[in-house]
């Protein structure tokens, strides 16, 4: 293409109106995509050269690629249309569409300015390069392969290693951009669980690939998206399962501790009642025992006292007893029963006028019985009329036991004048015993 002047103008043509093609797009949803996942993104390798992911901070590219590490996030296998290159001094700067015009000068402005230097000292000049756009055509050497290669071969020895591989909108034409990918994919699948993922709708090349998503790759945002929101359902219910979990947890360790405190107190309680119950044992134990001593010291002490007066007893003088004055009592004069009285039946212990002689008498007077008394009435027969064998009493002494009963109450009923008078002729005698 590039041997004739019409063929390069050709071509010149085509990149002016790519340029001023990339130059209107807007990134597409699998670009915005790619930006929202560069956090998990350890690179990005792209046969595009729109440089449409130059448009997101987080996907930067550097031109040229360095040799050595740090390297960017994405990786332009073929080249950036908004660059341009020196085909003889490899200058690269930033490609002007007016250069590409037909009349334009296309002649690179550094070599120009070498040969004008070179003249100043007196040597030849060596010419001027063109400037053409940094693309890379079919069968063209890439003048990024090392930095490239370098790149690949620390992504695929990187530790940790991938763990996915995505292989978008690609046929794997180029021998260079497949041999990187049959090299991720080993990668990939020596981890547990590796996955090599191939979005297009035709077939994968190889057998390598475990997943095929045939299909449109701006509907992975939205797919994305929503299995983004279901695991954040998913994640927002598990978080919730765990926080009730956590509360039950926490509420039945709460329960728990309260009834450890229950029973802790029920336990002190009981453990406090037993002890008042042992203490009032005891306390009944030594009040028992000081009775029982109390009742040995009374003991002991009426033992010693009756010892001591036992003592004073026997140590005691003798005391004479008195001698006792004996009275002799006088009985009066009774006159005589009458020979008709049946001795068996009326004939008293003691007449009436013997027991009021006793009263009068001084011996009674001065010796008072102070004993209980009991009354017993004794009743008598009448005396019987006198039989004609036997002679009358005289008319003037009436027996005193003829016809009445004389009841006695007490000593002072004898003292009574009165009394005698009325129940003269009783026989019934109530008599004092002690």
């Amino acid at each position: 293409m590039l041997q004739s002047e019409a063929g390069t103008q050709s071509y010149n043509d085509m990149i002016s109106s790519l340029h001023a093609m990339t130059g209107a797009a807007n990134p597409t949803p699998f670009h915005s995509f790619l930006d929202q996942i560069s956090p998990r993104l350890l690179r990005l390798y792209t046969q595009n050269i729109d440089s449409l992911e130059n448009r997101f901070t987080s996907l930067a590219t550097k031109v040229p690629l360095p040799q050595k590490g740090p390297w960017p996030k994405t990786i332009q296998l073929h080249g950036d249309l908004n660059y341009a290159v020196c085909s003889k001094c490899r200058w690269v700067g930033e490609l002007d569409p007016m250069q590409l015009a037909p009349d334009a000068d296309m002649g690179c402005m550094e070599c120009r300015e070498a040969d004008n230097v070179r003249q100043v000292v007196g040597k030849r000049c060596q010419g001027v390069g063109i400037i053409r756009p940094r693309v890379v055509l079919y069968h063209e050497v890439n003048p990024d392969a090392d930095a490239i290669g370098a790149v690949s071969n620390a992504d695929i020895s990187s530790r940790p290693p991938p763990d996915l591989l995505v292989v978008v909108g690609t046929s794997l034409k180029i021998p260079g951009t497949k041999r990187i990918v049959r090299e991720s994919i080993k990668a990939v699948h020596h981890t547990p669980r590796g996955k090599a993922i191939w979005i297009n709708l035709d077939p994968p090349p190889t057998k390598d690939f475990d997943i095929w998503i045939k299909g449109n790759c701006q509907r992975i945002p939205a797919l994305f998206s929503e299995y983004d929101h279901l695991v954040e359902r998913e994640r927002a219910f598990k978080e919730g399962e765990i926080k009730r979990k956590e509360e039950e947890k926490t509420r039945a360790e709460e329960e728990r501790q309260e009834r450890r405190e229950r029973e802790r107190i029920r336990k002190e309680e009981k453990e406090h009642a037993r002890q008042r119950r042992k203490q009032e044992k005891e306390l009944e134990k030594e009040q028992r025992q000081r009775r029982q001593l109390e009742r040995k010291l009374k003991k002991a002490a009426k033992e010693d006292e009756k010892e001591r007066r036992k003592l004073e007893r026997l140590n005691r003088p003798a005391k004479k007893k008195p001698k006792k004055i004996e009275t002799k009592m006088h009985r009066p004069l009774t006159p005589s029963l009458s020979y008709d009285t049946d001795s068996t039946l009326s004939s008293p212990s003691l007449s009436d006028i013997e027991y009021a002689a006793i009263r009068e008498s001084p011996y009674h007077q001065n010796n008072t019985f102070n004993t209980p008394t009991t009354t017993r009435v004794m009743e008598y027969l009448p005396t019987p009329r006198p039989t004609p064998q036997k002679q009358e009493h005289s008319p003037d002494f009436e027996s005193p036991l003829l016809n009445k009963k004389r009841k006695v109450d007490t000593i002072e009923d004898f003292e009574d004048s009165d009394y005698m008078e009325h129940q003269r002729n009783s026989m019934s005698i109530r008599f004092l015993t002690e």
